[in-house]
């Protein structure tokens, strides 16, 4: 698996930077896997124009460090839809 750090000082600064420079057709190659953490994205993000396959594919998750735990916390990653 290809693994990206999104957030302040890591791979990308946000969501929508590490997708749209790594859209990629995956069905030959290892699955794509974008990690953030705590920082304040309020943008909307389409995933959009990947080739995926069951075993192909892009996954978007939170580090554990940086999960909130069910209430509003403002140094955490916040989800509308998980």
């Amino acid at each position: 698996m290809v693994t990206s750090t999104i957030g302040p000082g890591k791979d990308h600064a946000t969501i929508s930077a590490w997708e749209g420079l790594h859209q990629a057709d995956l069905t030959s190659t290892d699955a794509e896997e974008a990690v953030c953490y705590a920082f304040d994205d309020t943008a909307a993000v389409l995933i959009y124009g990947w080739t995926t396959t069951a075993d192909h594919y892009v996954q978007v998750r939170v580090d554990s460090t940086a999960q909130h735990a069910g209430v509003w916390n403002g140094d955490k990653v916040q989800s509308g839809n998980r």
